[in-house]
């Protein structure tokens, strides 16, 4: 009896932890990234691309990725889960372009790396999480720069 309630409290577990992550994603997203994102196309149009990219494919692929995820078990989520990742590479590629503007705009090396490893991040998922890191870090020290200039 305790074998069978096992897998099925791995799932559970699994799915509990996917929505944490789906939510956390959600509100870095649109509570942080996203308002980033419309200021700095307040001071240069040309954000608006990557912003645009951003803001629909991580919206649809969140969406369709938390529906297929929960209709897995029915087979029908497997091509929405499939169709959630090709948005979600669209707006990765978004945030790559956006690192690359602020490079040209700003001169950061850091964010031009992290670009690249965006991409590369498509075939080597774990360079996802160092460019991250990058741009969090980068981006406090950018923020200051930017005080230190308004003053």
């Amino acid at each position: 009896m305790t074998m069978s309630i096992v897998p099925l409290l791995l799932v559970i577990m699994l799915f509990a932890v996917f929505v944490v992550g789906a939510v956390l994603a959600l509100y870095a997203l649109f509570g942080k990234l996203l308002p980033a994102t419309s200021k700095l196309k307040s001071l240069d149009p040309e954000f608006g691309t990557s912003e645009t990219l951003m803001r629909i494919s991580y919206l649809i692929g969140l969406i369709l990725l938390v529906i297929g995820t929960a209709t897995a078990m029915i087979f029908i989520g497997i091509p929405l889960i499939f169709v959630a990742k090709i948005f979600l590479i669209i707006g990765l590629i978004g945030i790559a372009i956006m690192c690359f503007k602020i490079n040209s705009m700003f001169g950061s090396t850091t964010f031009l790396i992290a670009g690249i490893l965006l991409i590369l991040s498509i075939v080597v998922p774990i360079l996802d999480f160092i460019a991250w890191i990058l741009i969090y870090v980068e981006s406090g020290t950018l923020v200051e720069k930017l005080q230190r200039q308004q003053s």
